[in-house]
């Protein structure tokens, strides 16, 4: 029966990350979806886009609201018009901190930095 289901069963697409943080988009039945779901074996988390201006090269990722970013401050500097965040590394001794900033600021900092 577990066979017949995952071949001609109702599927649901997830999306996720691997143990290394990888992005993965993969195709489950319904029935072994809701299994997971009431085992516990299911975290959702609510995810922020964030383009990042960075001296070794500008990249956008995604932060989860809760766990690498705090939601007030997800609030508080998340353009409205986008619900995007934007932020700036600095490297200092060679380590990077990187900072939340306002999206006119990044712009300001992105046309300064040449980008």
């Amino acid at each position: 029966m577990v066979l017949w289901d995952s071949v001609f069963g109702k599927k649901v697409t997830i999306e996720g990350r691997d143990e290394n943080g990888k992005p993965f988009k993969t195709k489950v039945s319904e029935k072994e979806f809701k299994k997971w779901e009431q085992d516990g074996l299911l975290r959702t988390f609510e995810v922020v886009e964030v383009h990042v201006l960075d001296p070794k090269g500008s990249y956008t990722t995604h932060w989860k609201i809760g766990e690498d970013i705090p939601a007030e401050v997800v609030e508080k500097y998340k353009n409205p018009a986008t619900n995007k965040l934007y932020a700036l590394t600095v490297y200092e001794a060679g380590k990077p901190t990187t900072s939340v900033l306002q999206h006119a600021k990044w712009l300001e900092i992105k046309v300064a930095m040449g980008e």
